[in-house]
C-alpha cells in the first residue's frame, strides 16, 4: 500500500489520485501511530499486553488494512471519473457500516478536486452562452 500511495501520489496521476493518495496516507499514519502506542505498552507494561489482547486490539486494523489492499488493486492505474468510478463501485459492494464510512470517506476525497473542476468548467461554459447569446442582440 505504501507503494501505491508513493506512486499515485505522483503528478502524473492528477489531483483525485493524488487526493486518494493523501488519505490513504492519512489513514495508515493512523495505524502506525496505534502500532507505536502498542509497542510503548509492551514495552512499559511488563506482561499486561499478551498475544491475545493484542490480537484483539488490532483486529479492527487487519480489516481496515485487508479493505485498503482490495480498494488498491480495484483502483489499479485508473486517473480521473474512471477512478472515481471504481471507488463507488467498491463502496456500493460494501454491507458493513463501517467498510461502507471507510470507502466514502476515501470517495469524497478523490472526487473532492473532480467536482470542483466540472464546477468551473460548467461555469465557464454557461459564462461562454451567456456572452454569446447578449452578443448576438
Amino acid at each position: 500500500m505504501r507503494a501505491f500511495i508513493r506512486r499515485r501520489g505522483q503528478y502524473e496521476y492528477g489531483l483525485c489520485s493524488q487526493a486518494l493518495s493523501c488519505s490513504l496516507k492519512l489513514i495508515l499514519r493512523e495505524l502506525d501511530v496505534l502500532v507505536a502506542q502498542l509497542e510503548h505498552k509492551h514495552s512499559s507494561a511488563m506482561g499486561e499486553l499478551t498475544l491475545q489482547k493484542l490480537v484483539y486490539l488490532l483486529q479492527p486494523s487487519r480489516i481496515t488494512l485487508q479493505l485498503l489492499e482490495k480498494l488498491c488493486m480495484r483502483v489499479g492505474d485508473c486517473i480521473g471519473g474512471t477512478m472515481i468510478d471504481v471507488l463507488h463501485q467498491c463502496l456500493m459492494e460494501q454491507g458493513d457500516a463501517k467498510a461502507r464510512e471507510l470507502h466514502l470517506h476515501l470517495l469524497t476525497s478523490a472526487a473532492e478536486p473532480f467536482l470542483a473542476a466540472l464546477s468551473t468548467w460548467i461555469c465557464r461554459y454557461i459564462d461562454i452562452i451567456h456572452h454569446s447569446l447578449h452578443g448576438c442582440r
